[in-house]
C-alpha cells in the first residue's frame, strides 16, 4: 500500500518544435527541428527499492523536402543520457537469489534518412 506501480514513470514530458522555410526557386523547403523528452524515475519492483533515476534526452534533425522526396540528418540522445531505460527484478535460478536485468540506454548516435513517396 502506498507504493508506485513498478516499471512505470510517474511523470513524462515531451516537447517538439520544427521550423520549415521554402528554398528559393522551387517546391523544396528546408526544415530544422528538435525535441526534448523527460521521464521520471521508475521502480524495478513492487517494493519500490531499486529504481532507474530520472532521464532527459534531446534529439535534433535538419533537412529538406518537397511533396515527393525528403532527406534529413539527425542526432539522438545528444545529452548522452545514460540512465537505464528499464530495470527488471527476477530470480536467478542458478544461484537461487534475486537479480536485476538492466536495459541500458543507447548513447549519442547520428543518422541520415531519405524517403520517396509515389
Amino acid at each position: 500500500k502506498g507504493n508506485r506501480v513498478p516499471r512505470t514513470a510517474k511523470h513524462q514530458l515531451y516537447a517538439d518544435a520544427e521550423l520549415r522555410l521554402p528554398l528559393a526557386g522551387g517546391d523544396w523547403e528546408w526544415f530544422i527541428g528538435a525535441n526534448y523528452a523527460y521521464e521520471s524515475s521508475k521502480f524495478a519492483q513492487v517494493h519500490n527499492e531499486a529504481e532507474t533515476g530520472d532521464a532527459s534526452m534531446v534529439n535534433v534533425r535538419f533537412g529538406m523536402a518537397n511533396e515527393r522526396y525528403s532527406v534529413s540528418v539527425w542526432g539522438r540522445n545528444l545529452t548522452g543520457e545514460d540512465t537505464p531505460y528499464n530495470v527488471l527484478r527476477y530470480l536467478d535460478a542458478q544461484y537461487f537469489r534475486r537479480a536485476f536485468a538492466i536495459q541500458p540506454r543507447r548513447d549519442t548516435y547520428f543518422g541520415l534518412t531519405a524517403t520517396a513517396r509515389w
